[in-house]
């Protein structure tokens, strides 16, 4: 809407100041239209600002996302883990399942901390090629 509006106005602001001058009037602003060439600068500058203001913040609210799933993956992972410890518990408790060692479940049992899960997901990133 804003871009059929301003080429709206730049049309008329054309045409008028051109019928001005072909009815032997002095028009405001002679071809080649300094004064229409300084709006159109004006309204680039504010169309820069308003995307750079907004890629700004939405590259914030991405950041913020991907924390929140990094904490929500962390919590996962440490109820899963927690869930294997009483599993593996409850298998050592019952009389009518044979006990054994499960080196699987001993590995699944350690939580990851955020940092060692960044560190990971880093060089999985440096392994693939990715920056």
């Amino acid at each position: 809407m804003f871009i059929l509006v301003s080429l709206a106005l730049f049309i008329l602001w054309i045409l008028v100041n051109t019928s001005l001058l072909f009815n032997h009037i002095h028009p405001w602003d002679d071809p080649p239209y300094f004064w229409l060439q300084g709006l159109v600068g004006v309204f680039s500058l504010l169309i820069t600002t308003t995307v750079l203001v907004s890629q700004s913040r939405q590259s914030k609210l991405a950041e913020q996302r991907a924390d929140v799933q990094l904490q929500i993956i962390v919590l996962i992972g440490q109820r899963t883990a927690k869930l294997i410890e009483l599993q593996e518990e409850l298998r050592h408790d019952l009389p009518n399942v044979r006990d054994r060692r499960d080196e699987q479940a001993e590995v699944l049992q350690q939580t990851m901390t955020p940092q060692a899960m960044i560190e990971t997901l880093e060089e999985l990133n440096e392994d693939a090629g990715e920056p």
